[in-house]
């Protein structure tokens, strides 16, 4: 059985936001990366169910 990635928490992203300030709206920035996110790990169970 293959792990699946997690998806991505508030602590995440507001850990990386200490140390990097944006440029944009937060919340603007917070809806891309989740978006983002949700993508990648629809993506990752895609590619896990071929090989199966």
């Amino acid at each position: 059985m293959a792990a699946t990635p997690l998806p991505l928490s508030l602590e995440d992203i507001n850990a990386y936001l200490k140390q990097k300030p944006l440029q944009i709206d937060p919340e603007e920035f917070e809806a891309a990366i989740f978006a983002l996110d949700d993508a990648d790990r629809a993506e990752w169970v895609r590619k896990s169910g071929e090989k199966h």
